[in-house]
């Protein structure tokens, strides 16, 4: 009999019994049993840890489930970005962060192949275009900044694969002194820093210095000042399209970075300065100059144009050099946050973009034991996590949303990250070199403009909290727990520990979305469960687990 002939069957016996059964109750259970292996039982269970507690139906038992610390890498990559960043911002509860970069630059225009820069060219003025796509902090802030003249190209010579990250240091490789100096945001003189939504150019005048004249004298070939035929001319053919590898060898590029702290005072949260990040396509140095007729010198001739371009695609102009970008970040941590990052635990964590601190998340003995008990609590039994869900608590919020003051809520949810990321590496030097970020399995980033995953980690502004799937990450620590186990069913936790085999599966780190790490927005968030000098959190990091057990 067919699967359906078996139910059209079994609906009309069902309808002829209610007609003459009568008041027979009576039912039959056992309908359907032989699709369900004789040899199985399922059962579906629920548990959760939370605040130092785990519940499991009527079962309750104290367990501590993860602590946390502060967590701080420099190998986080910063070349080749979109943008490139610039700002100074000074805050007393983050500490401070400065930024400039540094950037190749190739030539925009194309010169007089028997003039060059004209006869006896005059050098009227330099601009930088600006093209902001994102900032933070005061933008009516005033500061200052440097532009140096790279001197040396051997950090992309002597580099093997041209990946630079945000420690890195251009001191060997740029001018002591700047060849051009500006100030950002500049209200008086119409530099703006624009509407973000709808990003407009804005031209910053670069004011000369003691060595804007021989750096000008360089890029326009006037060097040799007798009045000879080759005053101005591009006799190596420098700027001609092709010879780009050429170019970049002569002109090596720009180092744009602050000078000073921010002007003005302090905003009401303490706060002081600003971050700005501009698009690097859409970013150059603008050369403006005059020629002169040879017949008469006292005469103008023409008007000289010439940008050099922070970047240009190489497939759209088929250029054959392309353009190196590094934005460098420096940060000062406050004291409590160095400490963490040095080994404290913290009650109120932090999550930072600019490669600031992040959360590092360690999953304490008791906890991986309690997975390991949950498969070897059954013999020949086989667990399947069907879902986890791990729960990050903003500062200020609380378990019961009703406790949460609106007020104090709103401004936090408002500045706060629109999802956060869990990563099973974060950069850093655990195995003696620097290393790439890597994410947890179940935030498979790169994927999801193809697929949609499970994993969540947005914001949810109702219960002022992040929510992320890690159910595969859950899996694979359990498994991994009971599979490490002594003749007693204890873990042994030093494969756990640093160095260790499964050193990895214990610790996560709590960052920015793969597509933000290097967005502006930082935020503290609850931690886990820890207790400092007699103080707890109000809502620590929770996890929820539902798994099912096949006998």
């Amino acid at each position: 009999m067919s699967y359906r002939a078996f139910w059209s069957y079994a609906v009309a016996l069902f309808i002829v019994a209610h007609l003459f059964a009568g008041c027979t109750t009576k039912v039959d259970y056992t309908l359907g049993e032989e699709y369900i292996p004789t040899n199985q039982n399922m059962e579906l269970k629920r548990r959760v840890y939370r605040a130092g507690v785990m519940r499991e139906g009527d079962r309750e038992e104290s367990i501590s489930m993860a602590s946390t610390k502060l967590y701080q890498s420099d190998s986080i990559k910063s070349s080749n970005l979109e943008n490139v960043y610039f700002g100074y911002e000074k805050s007393p509860i983050y500490g401070d962060r400065k930024v400039g970069f540094m950037t190749q630059v190739l030539f925009g225009s194309k010169l007089d192949d028997d003039y060059g820069w004209g006869y006896r060219p005059i050098f009227d003025s330099m601009t930088l275009s600006l093209y902001i796509t994102d900032y933070h902090g005061d933008t009516t802030t005033k500061q200052r900044f440097g532009v140096y003249e790279i001197r040396s190209n051997d950090y992309i010579t002597n580099s093997s694969d041209s990946i630079f990250y945000i420690n890195f240091d251009p001191t060997n490789y740029i001018a002591k002194d700047p060849i051009f100096e500006f100030t950002f945001p500049n209200q008086e003189r119409g530099s703006f820093v624009g509407d973000i939504e709808n990003p407009r150019y804005c031209n910053v005048t670069l004011e000369s210095t003691d060595y804007t004249q021989e750096y000008v004298n360089r890029l326009m070939f006037t060097t040799n000042l007798a009045e000879t035929d080759d005053y101005g001319l591009d006799t190596a053919q420098i700027y001609k399209q092709g010879n780009e590898k050429e170019f970049v060898k002569y002109v090596r590029g720009l180092y744009i970075a602050p000078i000073g702290e921010p002007e003005g005072g302090e905003n009401n949260d303490g706060e002081k300065g600003a971050m700005f990040a501009t698009n690097v396509e859409n970013s150059a140095m603008v050369l403006y100059a005059r020629s002169r007729y040879k017949e008469d010198p006292t005469i103008i001739k023409d008007t000289i144009i010439m940008s050099y371009n922070f970047y240009v695609s190489p497939t759209t102009y088929k250029v054959k050099a392309g353009n190196v970008s590094i934005s460098r970040v420096e940060h000062t941590f406050i004291p409590e946050d160095q400490a963490s990052i040095d080994g404290d635990n913290v009650l109120i964590s932090k999550v930072d973009g600019m490669g600031g601190v992040v959360t590092e998340l360690k999953f304490t003995d008791e906890f991986i034991q309690s997975l390991a008990d949950v498969v070897l609590s059954r013999k020949d039994a086989s667990v399947s996590v069907n879902q986890a869900h791990l729960n990050i608590y903003l500062e200020g919020s609380d378990y019961d949303y009703s406790m949460i003051n609106p007020g104090s809520i709103t401004p936090i949810l408002d500045k706060s990250m629109s999802r956060m990321g869990l990563y099973a590496r974060y950069g850093g030097t655990q195995e003696g070199s620097k290393s790439d970020i890597i994410a947890i399995a179940d935030y498979l980033y790169t994927k999801e403009a193809n697929m949609s995953i499970p994993y969540n980690g947005y914001l949810n502004r109702s219960l002022a909290l992040y929510q992320m799937n890690i159910s595969n990450f859950i899996q694979s620590l359990m498994m991994a727990a009971a599979a490490n186990t002594n003749e007693e069913g204890k873990v042994q936790f030093e494969k756990f520990e640093p160095g260790g085999e499964l050193a990895r599966t214990r610790t996560i780190y709590i960052a920015p979305a793969a597509d933000a790490l290097f967005g502006f927005n930082r935020q503290r968030v609850i931690g886990g469960d820890v207790e400092i000098d007699g103080l707890t959190n109000s809502a620590p990091i929770t996890l929820e687990i539902v798994y099912t057990i096949v006998n």
